[in-house]
């Protein structure tokens, strides 16, 4: 039914492979070289993770805080202030006019600015996590995780 197949290279077939078995000389520290190299690669990789994550935690905060001014320039120069407190001011204007006064808060309020901010926050927070994970200076991490 199944065929058996010879290995054969030179004089050496499987049969004969299989008796100089216990004849091969192994290295007395093989394992300890072996287990050497392994925790040198978890080093390395927590290296790299340490400085991948810390670089982007910095550009990140970086675009937090530019993006975090850019928009309050934003809201500064346009009218959204001015209708805002409007609402405090004078408010039975505000009670007779909501629907206006709400559609022109909704118009004149920076939406592209503010979603920059907010992306820009959840990376920092995204970054600074995985960094923390990556880093044994953080003894704030517990590796707890939520459901």
């Amino acid at each position: 039914m199944y065929k058996t197949t010879r290995i054969e290279k030179g004089n050496m077939t499987l049969k004969n492979l299989f008796k100089q078995e216990n004849e091969i000389n192994i290295p007395k520290n093989l394992y300890q070289q072996v287990v050497f190299c392994v925790e040198q690669a978890i080093e390395k990789k927590k290296r790299q993770d340490q400085i991948v994550w810390g670089g982007l935690f910095l550009a990140s905060l970086g675009i937090f805080v530019a993006s975090a001014i850019h928009t309050t320039l934003v809201i500064t120069r346009s009218s959204f202030g001015n209708y805002f407190s409007l609402i405090f001011t004078d408010s039975a204007t505000a009670l007779t006019l909501w629907k206006q006064i709400i559609l022109s808060l909704i118009e004149s309020l920076p939406f592209i600015e503010i979603c920059i901010v907010l992306t820009s926050v959840a990376v920092v927070l995204w970054s600074i996590r995985n960094f923390s994970k990556s880093s044994p200076l953080f003894i704030t991490h517990t590796n707890a995780s939520l459901a």
